[in-house]
This record gives structure tokens, C-alpha cells and sequence, in this order.
């Protein structure tokens, strides 16, 4: 299964984007704009800190991960995707399941 390493933003118009490698550096330089909202930055950390805080800091174990992926999903935001993930993501914005994906997973 293909994989990308790291948090990326995509919202079905264009390449997915590398945002960070890793959680700290994530969250000390993310900025989030809504185009209903506006910065939705600080709802969006406030949401990851109770997720740390409910995974007793346990960043590692698979529960987060998944918490992790259900919170940024909302964002557009994509940790760790796999192909078929961004795949899944293409049929829900009713592109071909390949449309921007070709050159990130060679």
C-alpha cells in the first residue's frame, strides 16, 4: 500500500500538499483558512490538544492515528495518506480516482 509520510492538505484542485513531517512541526506552523469561517487555526489545534491530552500524550498508538485522521479530515487535512484514501477522496468530489495523484505516488 502506498503511502505518503507526513500531514498534507488536499482538497481536489490541485497536488496534494506537503504541510509538515511531523505533529510538533504541524502544529507550530499550520495556518487554516475556511472560505465560511475564516482562520479556523485555533479550533483546529484546540481540537488536536484533546486529542493528545485523551490519548494520554500517546502519539504513537493506533487510536490516535485514527482520531488524529477523523479531526482533519473536516480540514481537508490528510495524515500519513494512502493512495487509496486520496483515491476515496477524488470519487467524493466526482473526479477519476487518479486526478492529481499520478505524480505524488510514482
Amino acid at each position: 500500500m502506498e503511502k505518503l509520510k507526513g500531514f498534507y492538505y488536499y482538497a481536489g484542485f490541485s497536488e496534494p500538499e506537503f504541510l509538515a513531517s511531523n505533529l510538533k512541526d504541524f502544529m507550530d506552523n499550520v495556518v487554516v483558512e475556511s472560505n465560511y469561517l475564516g482562520d479556523v487555526t485555533e479550533n483546529l489545534k484546540e481540537e488536536l490538544e484533546e486529542v493528545v491530552l485523551f490519548n494520554n500524550s500517546d502519539i504513537e498508538s493506533k487510536e490516535f492515528e485514527e482520531d488524529l485522521k477523523d479531526i482533519l479530515y473536516s480540514y481537508s487535512i490528510f495524515f500519513n495518506p494512502t493512495k487509496e484514501e486520496l483515491e476515496e477522496m477524488n470519487k467524493v468530489w466526482c473526479l477519476d480516482k487518479d486526478t492529481y495523484l499520478t505524480n505524488i505516488f510514482k
